[in-house]
């Protein structure tokens, strides 16, 4: 593919990066030596990435019937938030309820009689010579 006409179809797909391998390496070493085909690129590439072709705008009928359109569609009316004092007083409300919950736990706890006697029998898993000796050391 080293002519012209060969190359000129392969332009768009080369700027968008959609070439064959092949076929992207016989544009570039095309357009290394033709200045023909080197400044349609460009124009190509100036009207892809600047919009220089777009320039088009609708009508004022189309304009004025999209613009009536999209006022007639009303938007949901925006939710409104508490106000701040609200969220504040909740969370005070819920530090003081969680300050109950641990002082009545820590009282409950505090009530409860401490017990001196061992749950199992240690016998045999002190080496001392009596148990009391035993208990003293647990």
């Amino acid at each position: 593919m080293s002519t012209c006409p060969d190359v000129e179809p392969h332009l768009f797909a080369y700027q968008l990066g959609a070439c064959e391998p092949q076929v992207r390496d016989d544009v570039d070493s095309h357009l290394l030596v033709c200045t023909a085909c080197l400044s349609r690129f460009l124009s190509h590439k100036r009207v892809i990435e600047d919009g220089a072709g777009f320039e088009a705008r609708p009508s004022a009928q189309v304009h004025h019937r999209l613009r009536a359109s999209v006022l007639a569609k009303k938007a949901p009316p925006p939710r409104r938030l508490a106000p701040v004092w609200v969220m504040g007083l909740a969370a005070l409300f819920l530090g003081l309820v969680g300050i109950g919950v641990g002082l009545v736990m820590a009282a409950a706890d505090a009530a409860k009689p401490v017990s001196t006697e061992l749950p199992v029998d240690v016998t045999g898993l002190v080496d001392a010579p009596t148990i009391h000796t035993a208990t003293n050391v647990l």
